[in-house]
Parts: structure tokens; sequence; C-alpha cells
């Protein structure tokens, strides 16, 4: 599992936005323009990161996000991408009432 969240991210200014919904091109090149992103490549002897299932992902959160205009707000915190591809252990969506 790799990559970097929390206090981290802030503090190196980490961050990649865009606007929804993305096309598969740009939620491909989001990971790519991180600071870490060589991190999802494998390092150390350890494998690469589903790439397709995290782009996946972006694209499917964005098309909910802009479909569904009462989401204020998602958090997903840790989201864990790995070999096996992508998995999101907390997440937090505030909707408007």
């Amino acid at each position: 599992d790799r990559g970097f969240g929390g206090v981290l991210v802030e503090i190196l200014d980490d961050v990649v936005f865009r606007m929804a919904p993305l096309s598969s091109e740009e939620a491909a090149a989001m990971p790519l323009a991180l600071k870490a992103s060589r991190l999802f490549a494998g390092y150390r002897n350890t494998p690469p990161v589903r790439m397709d299932a995290l782009v996946d992902a972006l694209v499917r959160l964005s098309f909910l996000i802009e479909r569904e205009p009462r989401i204020q707000e998602v958090d997903i915190n840790p989201a864990i991408a790995n070999s096996d591809g992508l998995h999101f252990v907390d997440v937090r969506v505030v909707v408007r009432r």
C-alpha cells in the first residue's frame, strides 16, 4: 500500500483538483501530477498500484458528485491503493437538506 495522506499531504501541498465530471484521461492524469506519484509505479520491490481501479473510482465519484447536487463534500480517508485494487476504509459524505 502506497501513498500518504492527512497532515503530510497538507504540509507538502501534494494535492490535485479537477472539476467534475472527469473523463478517464483527466482521472488518469491526476495521480501522475502528484509529487508522490512514483510510489504508484512500484517502489523498493513492491508491485505497482492498480491504476485502472484508481481511475475508475475517480471517474465514478466525479459523476456521482455531478449527478447529485445535494452532495457538498466527500472525504475518503484513508483510501488504500495497491496491486489488489483500491479500498476505501472510511468515507464521509455531507449532503445538503
